[in-house]
């Protein structure tokens, strides 16, 4: 959506001039959209970010407001209107990568456009890709269950419809033990490749995330069930006491580090045993004066160890 006419940093013009109407920042927040918008505006100091601007209240509706704007924080240089858009949109509907951030660095390559005035900023992620045709669904097929063998490198194979553009598929996870998300891969596919294998090695069960998006595509999401039949030790915890308590490992300082194991997996695991070694990058600096740690006995699943 282009936006030509006079402007502050509470509201655009609709017809200021003729008729003295304005779009504000209350309007701005009372906007349901279905389908949220990309505005581009030339109007003078509506994106002026040190003030509580009309820019701000279009992109942070959550109701359906706008999710991209781009608007000037200064005065608008005269006689420049028609070369901002066209500059923009020239990208957006032209060939190659569309992102919104691309399409709105493509302003400054006009030569009509320069200078502190024609400062346009961007409110919205600059990496989100422009939809310049009516978008189109995409069928996202991901296998039902998975089980991880520890042996194994474990291909995850998802696939999707035959689609004229590149997409990008990425798989992740939350980690219910360390309350993060994991991802576990992403790949760039071609126009018209349909599926992308993943190798897996997933700490911990539940549901893991498919996601699918291309330009002109709607976004598609799927998820697959993640099962750990056989034991899964891994650690979940770190933390070290340091001898002067300052909170930092320093040069000829002896610190006592303790890591938490957790077994994630579906069946018990006996006797653990653990050696403690310094990463090849730290040969010669970091000393070990406790590397092995064992633990007699069974332990069950979902079970902290050492």
């Amino acid at each position: 959506m282009y936006h030509a006419d006079h402007a502050n940093p509470y509201a655009i013009g609709t017809s200021s001039v003729r008729k003295g109407q304005t779009f504000n920042t209350q309007d701005a927040d009372n906007l349901h959209n279905t389908y949220p918008q990309i505005m581009l505006t030339v109007g003078c100091e509506s994106g002026q970010f040190d003030k509580d601007c009309f820019a701000e209240h279009y992109v942070n509706n959550p109701n359906g407001g706008g999710v991209a704007i781009l608007a000037n924080p200064e005065e608008t240089s005269t006689g420049v209107g028609y070369f901002i858009p066209k500059a923009f949109f020239n990208k957006i509907y032209g060939p190659g990568n569309s992102s919104l951030g691309l399409s709105a660095m493509n302003i400054y390559a006009s030569p009509r456009v320069g200078g502190a005035r024609d400062t346009y900023e961007l409110f919205g992620d600059p990496t989100m890709q422009v939809w310049s045709d009516a978008p189109q669904d995409i069928a996202l097929t991901v296998p039902a269950d998975i089980n991880i063998d520890n042996g194994t490198t474990n291909a995850y194979t998802v696939s999707i419809n035959d689609l004229n553009e590149p997409a990008t598929l990425t798989v992740y996870k939350y980690n219910n033990q360390t309350q993060q998300i994991e991802v576990y891969g992403s790949q760039r596919l071609a126009a018209h490749t349909t599926s992308a294998s993943f190798y897996l090695q997933p700490d911990t069960e539940g549901d893991m995330t498919v996601t699918a998006t291309a330009k002109n595509y709607i976004p598609a999401t799927a998820s697959t069930h993640v099962h750990l039949p056989q034991a899964h030790l891994y650690v979940t915890n770190t933390a070290f006491n340091d001898a002067n308590g300052n909170g930092a490992i320093e040069p000829g300082e002896t610190v006592d580090l303790s890591l938490t194991l957790t077994n994630s997996g579906g069946a018990a695991i006996d006797n653990v045993q653990t050696v403690l070694e310094p990463d090849t990058g730290l040969t010669g600096l970091v000393t070990v004066t406790q590397a092995n740690v064992n633990a007699n006995g069974s332990f069950a699943p979902a079970r902290n160890k050492l």
